[in-house]
């Protein structure tokens, strides 16, 4: 079997806005503050109360992370939480079932001096085999983290400079893949490598960005809900005019220019009505001057999480910003239609949890919602309301359990509350190239042709 890996410059503004990867206090062979002592003892008994007849190599693995089982943990605890009468809990029971397919895996065979030798004076790099997935690091760095398809810290080989990190992917066959290790502020400290099953699905075809025909530019808009000027990125397809109305997708984190490329490629083949897309950009960067400081660090979770501690009635102010002004503004100044049919709410991430809620709280604004990969979405049947509902296309990836997990789980209250929901979940992780694939399918779902009108 042949792989495919080459280099690549996914949109990295987009994944910059992804949620931090999650501490890896769950692999035994990393030294993370991992419980100790009489602490450690104590746990040790709580899980062997808890689980009679658990391996005392998986009792170790679950003291470790003091019960919690998160997005990497190690292949044989997940396995044993999974399997039929472990006594876990539903939710962890069921995160465990997906993460079989995503875990950790030892590292213990991996010297510093084979490191090198693989790295052979590269950075990073990784190799596949069978359904393990090896990578490897050269940094003077305190910790390397692994972005973004897959997000994980990875482990030092004893006191040297090089790093290592270990996972199994199922599906690999149908993976895509964008790795790089990270510095500062999520930055690539090498270039980004790309992988490619065999059975992979095709990207959706493309134009490069300077050789659009439509427009696309960025704006600011003025906001009485928020008391602040935003900024926003629009694009408008070939044979835009003021004096035509338009069915238009309402973007989070200002990413009209992430889809743009794509949505041109599927009108000019006649795969789509032609559309507009209006984005508006989001947190700390979205603000045209001092961003507030009361609503915390992550001003991007305040506007697009509900109910987030701390964060008042951010939310709120930010919806209305949203759903109302951003809405008004696209309809008089680029000629959006007013029809809520022909209007769609669509994110990423966080903002796949915006959309979420946008479609829940407006559907009289928005007939479709497509969140995708959204990672904080309590949603439950009491959110739901009678009457005119949006439809939803929910996206999750293989390799995001936790995204995955939370994508589902409210695809479900939504189906079993009467709404049209469905997903679209691949062999992927947390990146644009799979928000890309899922976005042209439901584009051509929402928005077919006039009159029948298909690619030649």
């Amino acid at each position: 079997m042949k792989w495919l890996v080459w280099l690549a410059a996914p949109a990295l503004a987009a994944l910059a806005s992804c949620e931090p990867a999650n501490p890896q206090a769950d692999l035994s062979d990393t030294p993370y503050d991992v419980p100790v002592g009489e602490e450690r003892e104590r746990i040790s008994e709580g899980v062997r109360v808890s689980y009679p007849g658990m391996p005392e190599n998986v009792v170790g693995m679950l003291t470790n992370v003091r019960r919690q089982v998160g997005d990497n943990a190690r292949c044989e605890l997940v396995e044993w939480m999974a399997a039929p009468g472990s006594g876990g809990n539903a939710t962890v029971v069921a995160l465990s079932r997906r993460m079989v397919d995503f875990c950790a895996l030892g590292i213990g065979d991996i010297s510093a001096a084979s490191a090198g030798k693989r790295l052979d004076g590269a950075t990073f790099r990784f190799d596949v085999a069978g359904d393990e997935l090896t990578m490897l690091a050269h940094s003077s760095e305190p910790a390397v983290d692994v972005c973004c398809s897959l997000q994980l810290a990875m482990t030092r080989l004893g006191d040297s400079d090089f790093w290592a990190a270990r996972r199994r992917l199922g599906g690999i066959d149908r993976a895509m893949l964008s790795l790089f290790v990270v510095k500062d502020e999520r930055t690539p400290e090498a270039d980004i490598l790309t992988f490619h099953g065999p059975d992979a699905p095709a990207g959706p075809h493309q134009i490069s960005e300077d050789q659009l025909a439509g427009q696309l530019f960025d704006r600011e808009l003025a906001s009485k809900a928020l008391g602040e000027t935003r900024k926003v990125r629009i694009y408008l397809p070939p044979g835009w005019s003021k004096e035509k109305t338009w069915p238009a997708i309402f973007l989070a984190d200002n990413s009209a220019n992430m889809y743009a490329p794509m949505v041109e490629a599927m009108i000019l083949a006649g795969e789509i009505k032609p559309i507009v897309l209006i984005s508006a950009e989001s947190g700390k960067r979205a603000v045209i001057g001092v961003a507030p400081t009361e609503y915390g660090a992550d001003l991007r979770s305040a506007e697009y999480i509900r109910y987030r501690d701390g964060a008042g009635d951010r939310f709120d102010q930010h919806m209305e910003f949203f759903s109302a002004e951003l809405t008004r503004y696209a309809e008089r100044e680029f000629g959006a239609s007013a029809r809520r049919e022909d209007r769609v709410v669509a994110g990423y991430s966080s903002g796949g949890v915006f959309a979420l809620w946008a479609g829940l709280l407006h559907p009289d604004v928005y007939a479709y919602a497509i969140p995708m990969s959204p990672g904080i979405a309590p949603i439950s049947a009491s959110d739901l309301a009678p009457g005119v509902r949006a439809r939803f296309r929910f996206a999750g990836g293989l390799y995001e359990p936790h995204f995955l997990e939370t994508a589902k789980a409210a695809e479900a209250v939504l189906t079993q509350g009467g709404y049209d929901a469905s997903g679209l979940y691949l062999s992927a992780g947390h990146d644009p190239e799979q928000w890309r694939i899922v976005m042209h399918a439901a584009l051509l779902e929402i928005f077919p042709p006039a009159h029948g009108k298909t690619a030649q």
